[in-house]
């Protein structure tokens, strides 16, 4: 096996007008073989196919009824067939692009924003916020989680808020409520749920406050608007002169000069 590597750090400014790559990667290999026998053929497929039945299950496990056996509950195993494609592939299409879902699910996730805050900041939290936390767990994703939360710590900065770690504990903290507590506390801003989109958008975040939500969503900008169209940053070549795949006394596959060319062009980021 052979490989080489080329780097080029600043293709605007080496001169080649654009004509070598930031990554250039070679790797050749002369002969590759692969054995394997039945048994291990049998498991590798068993094991694929498993972990797809896993994940058709775990789609539909929400309405597979509380059973192991399947003779006498023909109904309920029918039941359950027709209400995982009723639910999953007609009324779901349906639902997730109806105005009345989107405009719950905007709420609730302002609604956990909301209940997210008051739980790094206050000790007693009410019946009422824990179940609007539990079930935003329950029905929103990790993405719509992550980000509701990074908002509620930006406000928390916002606003001044003191977190609970950072809180006065025990003796302290009746001292403290006791003595230095004000007769008229500031009262918190408040921000409509469903309220002036534009007064929100006026309000700017810092440069800090975008990148939390950036950092949130996996966000990392745009590539360069420099680049010439033309012009490919990445490139990659693999080279298999022989290729030999063999199932113990069964089966075996022979590939000659297998060739594989990548190119990546970052103006469109093509390949």
């Amino acid at each position: 096996m052979e490989a080489k590597l080329a780097l080029n750090q600043k293709p605007e400014s080496d001169g080649s007008n654009w004509s070598i790559p930031k990554i250039d990667l070679n790797v050749e290999v002369n002969e590759l073989a692969l054995a394997i026998g039945k048994l291990q053929y049998q498991d590798i497929s068993l094991f694929l196919e498993t972990q797809e039945r896993f994940k058709t299950a775990a789609r539909y496990r929400k309405y597979r009824p509380n059973m192991v056996e399947y003779k006498g509950h023909y109904r309920e195993w029918w039941r359950f067939a027709y209400q995982s494609i009723l639910e999953e592939n007609i009324r779901r299409k349906n639902r997730n692009w109806s105005w009345k879902r989107m405009k719950a699910h905007r709420k609730l996730v302002h609604a956990y924003q909301k209940a997210w805050i008051q739980k790094q900041t206050e000790m007693n939290l009410g019946s009422e916020v824990k179940e609007i936390i539990e079930r935003a767990e329950n029905e929103l994703d990790v993405f719509n989680l992550n980000v509701a939360r990074q908002q509620g710590e930006m406000k928390i900065d916002r606003k001044g808020l003191t977190r609970l770690e950072d809180q006065p504990q025990g003796w302290t903290a009746w001292a403290y409520s006791w003595w230095g507590s004000s007769p008229h506390p500031k009262e918190p801003e408040h921000f409509e749920l469903e309220g002036d989109i534009i007064a929100k958008l006026q309000q700017e975040m810092t440069p800090a406050e975008k990148q939390k939500l950036f950092d949130a969503i996996d966000y990392h900008g745009e590539p360069p608007p420099s680049y010439p169209e033309s012009y490919i940053e990445k490139q990659i070549r693999l080279h298999l002169n022989n290729l030999v795949v063999t199932v113990e006394e069964s089966l075996e596959w022979k590939f000659n000069e297998l060739s594989i060319n990548v190119e990546q062009r970052q103006a469109f980021r093509t390949l």
